[in-house]
C-alpha cells in the first residue's frame, strides 16, 4: 500500500514539474493537462493519509501537488462575471452566436429543432456533412422563407466540415485553410468597424502525427488572428481545456475567454454522455479587449458528443473610438 501510493505521488510530480518547464511537450502531456481537474484528485486522498500516518516526505510531496492543483484550478472558480459598464448600452451593438460541433455521423430533428429555437443571428457548425447540409438547408432556407439567407459551407463527409449561416446578407464569409482543415471567416461590419469572426475547429490531439499537426495548426492560427487589427471573435471545437498549454498562449497573446468573463469557467461541453469520459471544456468563445463578453449558455447537442455553445457580445463604438481601431 505504501508503495502504491509512494508510486501514484512520484508520477504526479513528474506530470505537474513537466507541466511547468515544459507544458505539453508530448502528446502524452497534452492528454494529462487536458485533464487537469481530475487527475490531480488522488494528491487530496494521499495528503490526509500522510497527515494520519505522520509521514512527513509524504505530507510535503502530497501538499505540493494539491497547491499546484488548486493554482491551476482556481481561476475557473474564482473568475466572476466581468462587471458591466452602465454607460455601454448607449452606443453598442450586440451580436448572438450559436457554436456547435454537429457530430458528423448524428442526425436529429431535436438536434435541428434546438438550433432553431435558439434563434442566433449567426451559426457556426463543425462537423458540417451532406447530410447535415441538406436537413439544415431545408430547414433554415425554403424557398418560402429563407430564416438565414447569407450561407456559406465547406461539405466533408468526415469531422471536420464547417458551415456558417447568418440573418444578416451584407456578411461576409469565406473560407481559409488551416493545414488541410477549413477555417471559415465571418467578416460583420458594425458602423464602420470590421469584427473578424472565426469558426474554429482543429484536429484533435490523439495520435503523435495529429499533435504535431494541432501544434501548428494552433500557431498559425493565434498568427492569424493576432495579424489583424480590428475586432476579432475565435469560437468553435478547439480540442483542448483551458489548461492547455495554447489555451494560456490566446489569453497571453490578449484574448479574453468569455466562459470566464461570464462567471462559467467551470463549464463543460465535452463528451456530453456519448462517450464514458470525464466532462471537459473542449469548445470555447474567445473575444479581442475591444468587445465585451455578455453572456454565455449550453444547450442540450442532442445526440452530439458536444454541447452547443450560445455567446453574446457586445462592441461599444465609444470604447473602440476612445482606443483606436485595432484589437
Amino acid at each position: 500500500m505504501k508503495i502504491l501510493i509512494w508510486v501514484i505521488t512520484a508520477i504526479l510530480l513528474i506530470v505537474a514539474s513537466l507541466r511547468v518547464v515544459a507544458h505539453d511537450a508530448h502528446m502524452i502531456l497534452v492528454w494529462a493537462n487536458m485533464a487537469t481537474l481530475y487527475i490531480y484528485l488522488p494528491a487530496y486522498l494521499i495528503s490526509f493519509w500522510a497527515l494520519l500516518k505522520c509521514k512527513k516526505w509524504l505530507m510535503v510531496c502530497s501538499v505540493a501537488l494539491v497547491a499546484m492543483h488548486i493554482a491551476w484550478v482556481a481561476p475557473d472558480y474564482l473568475a466572476g462575471a466581468t462587471e458591466r459598464d452602465d454607460n455601454l448600452g448607449r452606443n453598442s451593438h450586440e451580436i448572438n452566436i450559436l457554436s456547435a460541433n454537429l457530430l458528423y455521423v448524428n442526425l436529429t430533428q431535436k438536434r435541428i429543432d434546438e438550433m432553431r429555437n435558439a434563434d442566433s443571428g449567426v451559426i457556426f457548425l463543425q462537423e458540417y456533412s451532406s447530410e447535415w447540409d441538406k436537413a439544415l438547408r431545408d430547414s433554415y432556407c425554403s424557398t418560402a422563407d429563407c430564416i438565414y439567407p447569407k450561407f456559406k459551407f465547406d461539405i466533408r463527409d468526415d469531422a471536420f466540415g464547417q458551415a456558417i449561416f447568418s440573418k444578416n446578407m451584407h456578411d461576409q464569409i469565406m473560407v481559409e485553410d488551416l493545414m488541410g482543415v477549413p477555417l471559415m471567416h465571418l467578416v460583420k461590419t458594425v458602423e464602420d468597424t470590421k469584427i473578424h469572426i472565426f469558426n474554429v475547429h482543429t484536429l484533435p490531439p490523439r495520435t503523435m502525427e495529429y499533435t504535431d499537426a494541432w501544434n501548428i495548426q494552433n500557431q498559425t492560427l493565434l498568427e492569424r488572428v493576432t495579424s489583424i487589427e480590428e475586432p476579432v471573435v475565435l469560437a468553435g471545437d478547439f480540442n483542448m481545456t483551458q489548461y492547455s498549454f495554447w489555451y494560456k498562449k490566446f489569453i497571453d497573446a490578449g484574448f479574453k475567454d468569455c466562459f470566464r468573463e461570464t462567471g462559467q469557467g467551470f463549464a463543460t461541453t465535452f463528451p456530453n454522455g456519448v462517450f464514458t469520459l470525464p466532462s471537459l471544456r473542449m469548445d470555447h468563445v474567445f473575444v479581442s479587449n475591444r468587445l465585451v463578453c455578455e453572456g454565455v449558455e449550453l444547450g442540450q447537442g442532442f445526440g452530439s458528443d458536444h454541447r452547443p455553445v450560445q455567446v453574446t457580445f457586445e462592441i461599444n463604438e465609444n470604447n473602440l473610438k476612445k482606443h483606436g481601431r485595432h484589437r
